[in-house]
């Protein structure tokens, strides 16, 4: 970076922000500043902005785009349609859909369903599902049960889903998730990962009514003809299951 004062201000700025730790409650009480004039949202935006384009290393760009995000002004929001379109960050492109969603920007939103189709790596459609289930809650329930269900999607987008189900319609999910265990009649292709994933949705909702489920389970795999050590194994796991549920 140059040593023009406007970039030096930038990262003077950037520093102050990241300077601002729970450590500085420890230091003496200042005397109480003057009230400063109040600042107009956009021209904060605009000057953040600058400073934005000023920086060079990205963990100091990721605390200016943080700033930028928490400004509601027409001003960020062209700014993120710009990053949208014209980063060349695949990273900084998600995060950018993930605050015009929650913007109702319609840019952003079919950027993220994009991401739902044809995500080209795991990390976007998870930013995709999850962005979407906390911005559209139960609206969003049937098309994350759909991906779940999609015999063509992979293991880790199934999961996935769930916890976006989980997330949009938590009450909903459970009661899928317990008909979920209590189909699972053949142990031998029986989806491990999603019942962990069930269970532990079960354990952080207190849904005890997915005992009888879980212990049911748990007798058809004590039953199941397979190698010993494998079956007492997903005993011991669906047995875990049980025992935070208990204590949940």
């Amino acid at each position: 970076m140059s040593d023009t004062p406007a970039k030096g201000g930038a990262k003077a700025l950037v520093s102050d922000i990241l300077a601002a730790t729970p450590a500085a409650a420890t230091t003496p009480a200042a005397p109480a500043p003057v009230a400063a004039p109040p600042v107009d949202p956009d021209s904060e935006a605009k000057d953040l902005i600058e400073v934005y384009f000023d920086l060079e290393e990205p963990d100091e760009r990721d605390v200016l785009f943080d700033q930028l995000c928490r400004l509601d002004t027409p001003v960020v929001t062209e700014f993120l349609r710009t990053m949208l379109s014209h980063d060349e960050d695949d990273y900084v492109r998600a995060e950018a859909a993930c605050e015009l969603c929650r913007r109702g920007d319609a840019d952003g939103i079919a950027a993220l369903e994009a991401d739902l189709a044809d995500p080209e790596e795991p990390y976007f459609f998870e930013r995709a599902v999850q962005a979407l289930a906390e911005i559209r809650g139960p609206a969003f329930y049937d098309t994350a049960a759909a991906l779940w269900r999609d015999p063509e999607r992979d293991a880790e987008e199934r999961r996935e889903a769930m916890l976006g189900m989980e997330t949009a319609d938590p009450a909903r999910a459970v009661l899928d998730f317990v008909r979920f265990v209590d189909s699972i009649t053949d142990i031998a292709t029986m989806p491990d990962d999603q019942v962990e994933v069930a269970m532990l949705a079960f354990v952080r909702h207190a849904h005890r009514d997915a005992e009888p489920a879980l212990e049911a389970l748990k007798a058809r795999i004590a039953k199941a003809s397979m190698d010993e050590e494998e079956r007492l194994e997903l005993v011991a796991f669906v047995q875990e299951g049980l025992d935070l549920l208990a204590g949940a």
